[in-house]
C-alpha cells in the first residue's frame, strides 16, 4: 500500500506497530480486559487507545499471532490506565417521570490463575471426552465432562465454546 500510496497514514501506522515493540509504542502500564460478546480487538482499540487501526499492536501486545481469533472470554492486556467506574446516564423515555436510572461501568475482575500443564492435559482429555460424549448423543455426561474441563483450564477459549454449545443442545432438549 505504501508504495501505491507513500505516505498513507494508515499504511505508515500499521508498518509501525509491526515494526515497533508493542510496548515501546504503547507503554508498560496496563489493565486486565475480558473480551465480551461482539467485541474485536479492533472494537477494544478504538475504545481504550482511540484508534481502530491500532489493533495490530493491541494484538502484538497481547501475543496474539492471529488478531481475529481474539474471541469472547478471552482476557488480555490493554494499555493504559484502568478505567474507574463511572456514572453514565441512561437516556430517558420521553413520557418517562422522574430521573433516569445510572448505569455503572464496573472494571472486571483479575483472571483466574494459569492453569499448570498437568491441568491442561486433563482439560483436553476431558474435552476430547466431552465432544465424542455429545457426538453420541449422551448430552448430560458431555455436559458435565466440559465443565470439568473448563475449570481445569478458565482460560481456554475453546473449552468455554464447546461447554456453552453443549449447554445449549441440553437447554434445547429439555424444553421438547
Amino acid at each position: 500500500m505504501l508504495a501505491e500510496t507513500p505516505g498513507d497514514p494508515v499504511a505508515t501506522d500499521l508498518l509501525r506497530q509491526i515494526d515497533t515493540d508493542p510496548k515501546e509504542l504503547l507503554g508498560d502500564r496496563s489493565f486486565l480486559y475480558t473480551i465480551r460478546s461482539r467485541e474485536t480487538l479492533a472494537t477494544i482499540a478504538q475504545r481504550f487507545l482511540g484508534n481502530a487501526n491500532r489493533f495490530w499492536a493491541l494484538a502484538r501486545y497481547n501475543n496474539i499471532a492471529v488478531p481475529a481469533k481474539a474471541g469472547v472470554g478471552r482476557v488480555i492486556r490493554v494499555p493504559g490506565e484502568a478505567p474507574t467506574p463511572r456514572q453514565v446516564r441512561a437516556p430517558r423515555p420521553a413520557a418517562a417521570a422522574g430521573p433516569a436510572p445510572a448505569v455503572v461501568e464496573r472494571v472486571l475482575p483479575p483472571p483466574p490463575p494459569a492453569p499448570t500443564p498437568a491441568q491442561i492435559a486433563s482439560a483436553n482429555e476431558l474435552r476430547a471426552a466431552g465432544l465424542n460424549a455429545l457426538v453420541g448423543g449422551s448430552i448430560d455426561r458431555a455436559v458435565g465432562l466440559l465443565s470439568r474441563a473448563a475449570s481445569l483450564n478458565p482460560r481456554d477459549t475453546t473449552i468455554q465454546s464447546d461447554l456453552a454449545r453443549a449447554l445449549k443442545v441440553q437447554e434445547r432438549l429439555r424444553r421438547h
